[in-house]
């Protein structure tokens, strides 16, 4: 029976007349079971509302009655060979029924159906079990207003159900492989309803997952769940997990670098291409990567002592597999453990150096991987102390032609360190490097065929970062050539584009940019050869694909790319590879634009026109990130064509930035953003900047601020260099617009704030005060107190903020400040007298030493100067805080110049002190001499031709340091 029937039939047991009532229901008691079992769940179920509310009570009623009366026939009449049919129609027919019997107070009118959950998931039947489970997640709700009175019976039915012994079945493998990725989600949920007093718990489950991941007779999948239980509570609440299950973290630490001794010895590794993604699920790397999240977690203090112990021995067995472990667990755990592997990297180093000729070549490839990324975690400290060891031992490994996998990574080693080197220490090896290079250009011009361009990607990459790392003075030289090599194909073939897929392509587009670097205003030629698949890769849309669930399961190369489940049996696909390289495309814009400067100008209106689109881009992070740090160094380009044509430039990326900025939802890219937009923002010096555009962006930025978190320290941050610049560029142009967020600034002072909002509340008022003088008396009832409470804060952020804005009232507030400083130096005195020996007070104290300095120079009228100075002299000298160090040392030269003799002293006894004061100083300009050539060569620009006559003849009276 179906149709418009069913319906007649369910109306006419509702009539009030009592002829048509009495056939309707002669005609339903003649229906079999299972007939009206169809009919009445189809009309319950029915969503088009065929039936009024009361044909539908009257249809979960009847069928009420019909489960109470004879509910075993009726299962059986539906059929042995529709067990699928029985177990989801049927359950859900009776939780629609349940649903619809539960009344608006909460009272269950079908107690029977209580009683079967009961009595069902005690069940020795897994399919009766099954339903009753069905049931209940189907109308959790059941239990009514009676769920207190049942709690106990309901906890004991759920703990019968998960200490089931039938073994589990899943029915969609695929399914479960793609929702991996939601195991952290769901165990970090887990640990926040951890209530506190049951902490007992997370002990014994940190033992049971020991017990299971360590054992090697499980299967992988139950092994690496285990693991990443372990790891993930560490990371979401690493406090409870050292006070609570801090006992088992040795037994951890010792496991783990077990299961990384747990990798297949393959005839062909040393020669085979390394990929990506190559061993991403064998035990090694897991064990690996969970070493590396776990000492991030949960620190140094608590990990490095377990990693001391273990590796030394580790390192003389006599299985290769215990050493490559070993190493790997020293390159692993160096960024959780940096401040306590610091203090051994000598004896460490010692240790690793001596793998460097092992016998067995993933033992030296291990060793690598230790020195590349030490160089990385450690640096500079570790080039400036390990290069005399480290450079060789690389260069001899790069050596191995036997084992090319060694080979380049020992080279990818030598990159890492070469990229934080001293110049002045890397020079020395130029020759042994060189030679190294030379041989890698033959690979350049003779890897043409279609199997080597994988090989010459890589060797591209290599010659590029170690010529940027070594400077463009050594090797501009060569720079030429290879970029003529890197070009060979367009200008041999300058009508045939180079294919999507070729795998050289990204490595040709960093180096192009390195290079750039390197060779600057030099590269310039080069523009209209690289621009082009430049702006092709940029501009390229992203591969997208719909697949159904068994057309995945069938698609075997997809390794490029990652795919979301949409429900109802539909996935959506993206080509991440081609995200990577227009990623790393915008990149190379940024670069040419920075670099170039005039020579890219007459690119700058193609690539404001793609980049500003790219601020949308939702399918990539570093794409829209990349595309905001585009946009100061095109308007520096624009610049150079004149003013109108940099506001048009302007007037055009403005809008779409403050777009951006308002519904962008990921924090990083946000401050990446807003870090643009205060770059601008000091760039555009037009004094008729559009107030409009000001108070849209304050307004809609104060507005988002008021909706985080009291610690976002990034957003917060930015809002800070934000008002910095349009404070620096408006001066008091500008109070009109802080005005309005005035509130919001004199909030963050607030003792009950974080130290994060405390530090950048007095930053906005030491702006104020540095770029509006003596204005900025009128807002001193909002600052001045919470100022002066900070100069003493047990927080070093916080007390140099304090500090400067001192020195800042001192040197722009003018007479009006006269009282106020002098309030502000005995609390100036007792920061600097408590914290002097403190080094991790240096930059504060120095801070405090340079605000006094500027309260003596410029705003001295209510201070006694005289009594100050004999302290002032005894705080020499300062040399942390380079920005502050220049206006205490020409105070210095100032008095020293007038010869006051509140400075040299009586008999000139304080002269002794001076000359070895500045001594010190050409001491450090020497260094700066020869450090940083660059960086003495602009710092020479600001002097005057005297100057530059005196310092010099200073410099070369000192030795070479």
């Amino acid at each position: 029976m179906s149709g418009p029937s069913d319906t007649d039939l369910i109306l006419a047991l509702l009539s009030t007349d009592n002829d048509i009532r009495s056939a309707a229901e002669k005609k339903y008691e003649e229906l079999e079971s299972k007939t009206k079992f169809l009919m009445l769940f189809e009309r319950l179920s029915n969503k088009q509302n065929l039936i009024a509310v009361e044909g539908r009570q009257l249809c979960a009623v009847l069928l009420r009655q019909l489960f109470s009366a004879d509910f075993e026939k009726l299962f059986t009449a539906l059929g042995a060979d529709q067990e699928h049919f029985k177990n989801e129609y049927m359950g859900d027919m009776v939780a629609e029924v349940a649903i619809n019997l539960i009344d608006v107070d909460g009272n269950n009118r079908w107690p029977q159906f209580l009683k079967f959950l009961f009595d069902s998931t005690n069940s020795p039947n897994a399919e009766i079990k099954e339903i009753a489970f069905h049931l209940f997640s189907s109308v959790p709700s059941v239990f009514g207003n009676q769920e207190a009175e049942h709690f106990d019976t309901i906890k004991q039915m759920l703990m019968s159900g998960l200490m089931d012994p039938n073994h589990i079945e899943i029915e969609d493998p695929p399914a479960q492989k793609r929702c991996q990725d939601m195991l952290t989600p769901i165990l970090t949920v887990t640990m926040e309803t951890i209530t506190k007093g049951v902490d007992d718990t997370l002990d014994q489950l940190y033992g049971e997952m020991i017990k299971l991941f360590s054992n090697v007779e499980l299967c992988s999948n139950w092994r690496y769940l285990a693991l990443e239980v372990v790891v993930t509570l560490s990371e979401t609440a690493p406090s409870m997990v050292r006070n609570v299950a801090g006992n088992h973290i040795g037994t951890v630490v010792q496991n783990i670098l077990k299961m990384m001794m747990e990798i297949e010895d393959e005839d062909d590794w040393a020669t085979s291409d390394e990929l990506a993604n190559e061993d991403s699920d064998s035990h090694s790397i897991v064990a690996e990567s969970a070493l590396d999240r776990l000492a991030c977690a949960l620190g140094g203090k608590t990990i490095f002592p377990h990693i001391l112990s273990c590796t030394p021995t580790i390192l003389q067995q006599p299985d290769w597999k215990c050493r490559h472990a070993a190493l790997m667990a020293i390159s692993a755990s160096g960024e959780g453990c940096h401040k306590q592997m610091e203090e051994y990297l000598p004896q460490i180093m010692e240790g690793v150096m001596n793998f460097v000729n092992d016998p067995h070549p993933r033992v030296r490839y291990a060793c690598c991987q230790a020195i590349g990324q030490m160089s990385t975690d450690f640096a500079p400290c570790f080039e400036k102390k390990f290069h005399d060891k480290v450079i060789p031992g690389l260069l001899h490994l790069m050596d191995d032609s036997a084992n090319p996998r060694v080979q380049a990574h020992a080279g990818a080693a030598l990159v890492n360190f070469s990229e934080d080197c001293p110049k002045n220490i890397l020079t020395p090896y130029l020759d042994p490097i060189i030679q190294k290079l030379e041989e890698n250009t033959y690979i350049i011009q003779n890897a043409n065929t279609p199997e080597l361009r994988l090989l010459r990607g890589k060797t591209i990459e290599c010659i590029s970062l170690i010529g940027l790392a070594i400077g463009g003075e050594k090797f501009v030289a060569d720079a030429g050539d290879i970029m003529d090599l890197l070009l060979k194909t367009q200008t041999e073939e300058p009508n045939k584009d180079i294919p999507d897929d070729d795998p050289q392509m990204s490595y040709i587009l960093a180096a192009w940019a390195r290079i750039c670097k390197i060779l600057g205003s030099g590269f310039a030629p080069y523009l209209p050869l690289v621009m082009g698949p430049i702006m092709k890769a940029v501009s390229s849309r992203t591969e997208v694909v719909f697949l159904k669930n068994d057309e995945l399961e069938n698609e075997d190369d997809m390794d490029d790319w990652t795919f979301v489940s949409l429900g109802n049996d539909e996935n959506f696909g993206i080509r991440t590879t081609g995200l990577e390289e227009k990623a790393a495309a915008c990149q190379m814009l940024v670069c040419y634009a920075r670099e170039l400067k005039e020579h890219f100008v007459d690119y700058v209106e193609d690539t404001v026109k793609l980049m500003v689109p790219m601020l949308k881009f939702l399918l990539h992070d570093k794409v829209r990130s990349t595309a905001a740090d585009s946009f100061p160094c095109l308007l520096e380009c624009a610049r150079i064509r004149g003013p109108e044509y940099l506001q048009s430039t302007w007037e055009y990326i403005c809008p779409n930035l403050l777009t951006a900025i308002a519904i962008e939802v990921d924090v990083d890219v946000k401050i990446d953003f807003l870090r643009s937009l205060a770059r601008c923002i000091e760039l555009d010096k037009r004094k008729d900047w559009q107030k409009r555009k000001e108070e849209d962006y304050d307004e809609g930025v104060e507005e988002k601020l008021e909706d985080q978190n009291d610690d976002d320290v990034y957003i917060l941050e930015r809002l800070g260099d934000i008002i910095h610049v349009l404070f620096a560029t408006h001066k008091d142009g500008f109070l009109p617009v802080f005005n309005q967020i005035l509130p919001f600034a004199v909030k963050l002072l607030g003792q009950d704030h974080p130290w994060t909002d405390q530090q950048w509340g007095l930053c906005i008022f030491d702006d104020l005060i540095e770029y509006t003088g003596p204005a900025s008396l009128n807002y001193q009832e909002h600052f001045l107190n919470p100022m002066l409470h900070y100069v003493n804060s047990p927080v070093a952020e916080v007390r140099q903020a304090a500090a400067y804005g001192c020195g800042v009232m001192g040197q722009f507030g003018g007479p009006s400040y006269a009282q106020i400083v002098s309030q502000a130096i005995p609390l100036l005195v007792k920061a600097i007298q408590e914290k002097r020996a403190d080094t991790d007070f240096n930059n504060p104290t120095e801070n405090a030493i340079s605000a006094v300095t500027k309260i003596l120079k410029w705003n001295a009228t209510a201070v006694n100067v005289d009594e100050i100075l004999l302290h002032w002299i005894s705080w020499l000298p300062v040399y942390e805080d380079l920005e502050e160090s220049p206006y205490i040392y020409a105070y210095l030269a100032d008095l020293v110049e007038s010869n006051d003799p509140r400075i040299l002293g009586a008999n000139n006894d304080n002269l002794p002190k001076i000359i070895a004061l500045i001594a010190e100083l050409v001491n450090l300009v020497k260094h700066v001499q020869f450090s940083s050539a660059q960086l003495f060569e602009v710092c020479l620009t600001s002097l005057s031709e005297p100057q530059k006559r005196a310092l010099s003849e200073a410099l070369a009276a000192v030795p070479k340091i």
